[in-house]
């Protein structure tokens, strides 16, 4: 409908008696159309561009704002990994005659991975290396716990004893198993781990050892040849699923002998598992001829060579999995580790 009165006026004037202007007045009016459409143009276009420019402001406000959001998880989770990495071997000068070296390699900032070595008496050492399924913080949450529950005097290492002048001896490796797997349900933590414990006597040259579900423990003796150390259980965390008559009887240990110059390795699965850009896995085979291409090099430098293996393997691919290497050499009496 025709409302402008310019329009309407100019085609009256048009459409006199007689007029023949039929030409004209369409033109007229097709003119004042593609002015409207124009003008209608134009203010959707100035509605679309001031909605854009709205829109682009928001979003330049949310991006700030994932920037800031992700700025402070970078820095919290760097807090975390420095909390982690402090709980970790430090004074390795603190356990006499044993030689310790360690590489760890996590796959985030934080790991599902811990380990640790713990002096409990002038003669017994305690160490441990776990690891929980998962990644990121909910799996480092239970390492860390767990690593808390592992502190030389709590009660997940030391058990009452009347007998003992302190009134307390040493939990063995597999009484630490079953502990854990009391404390940690699944259905607590939404979260299961392997571990395995051992207990070295330096006194008496032995080496205790129980194992949950975690890669088997290396020794490799002085005189030659390798050990695997076997007994143990199923992980911790799945003890509801198992039938009421294995809940306590489960797990078991092994006691061996633990010569000057023999050397435990404990290590999680990740080494062996971490794959290059091609897809390929590092695997036992070459982690095994590190070792004994490096059996008679000091410790520090087996350990040092598996690091440097694996990195010349992935080629610097990041692994999909925590990594750790943890070895343990008992020394001759009287000689000091070298830490």
């Amino acid at each position: 409908m025709l409302t402008d009165p310019s329009i309407i006026e100019h085609i009256r004037a048009l459409q006199g008696p007689g007029s023949r202007n039929a030409e004209l007045i369409k033109q007229v009016i097709e003119s004042w159309a593609a002015r409207r459409d124009f003008e209608a143009g134009n203010q959707l276009l100035r509605s679309l561009v001031l909605k854009y420019a709205d829109a682009e402001k928001k979003l330049y406000q949310l991006n700030r704002e994932l920037v800031d959001r992700q700025r402070r998880l970078d820095e919290d989770l760097a807090a975390a990994a420095e909390i982690q990495s402090s709980l970790l071997p430090q004074d390795m000068s603190a356990f006499g005659q044993l030689d310790i070296a360690w590489a760890f390699e996590p796959s985030t900032h934080i790991a599902g991975d811990i380990f640790n070595v713990i002096r409990l008496d002038d003669s017994s050492v305690g160490a441990y290396a776990l690891d929980v399924s998962g990644h990121g913080v909910p799996a480092a949450m239970v390492a860390v716990s767990v690593c808390q529950n592992l502190q030389p005097g709590s009660a997940f290492i030391r058990t009452p004893d009347p007998m003992s002048a302190s009134g307390q001896s040493l939990r063995s490796p597999v009484d630490v198993l079953r502990a854990l797997d009391l404390e940690y349900p699944f259905e607590r933590f939404s979260n299961f781990f392997t571990i395995v414990y051992l207990l070295i006597d330096t006194a008496r040259g032995s080496l205790t050892c129980s194992n949950a579900g975690h890669p088997q423990p290396i020794i490799l003796h002085k005189g030659g040849g390798i050990q695997r150390l076997k007994r143990g259980g199923p992980v911790i965390g799945l003890r509801s699923i198992r039938p009421q008559a294995d809940r306590e009887t489960v797990f078991s240990e092994e006691k061996v002998r633990f010569a000057p110059g023999d050397r435990v390795l404990l290590y999680t699965d990740g080494l062996a598992e971490y794959q290059n850009a091609a897809g390929q896995l590092y695997g036992s085979a070459r982690f095994l001829a590190r070792l004994e291409a490096f059996r008679e090099r000091p410790l520090a430098d087996m350990v040092e060579a598996v690091r440097l293996s694996l990195r010349e393997f992935g080629g610097g691919a990041n692994p999909a999995d925590d990594m750790t290497l943890l070895g343990i050499e008992l020394k001759a009496p009287g000689t000091a580790g070298s830490g």
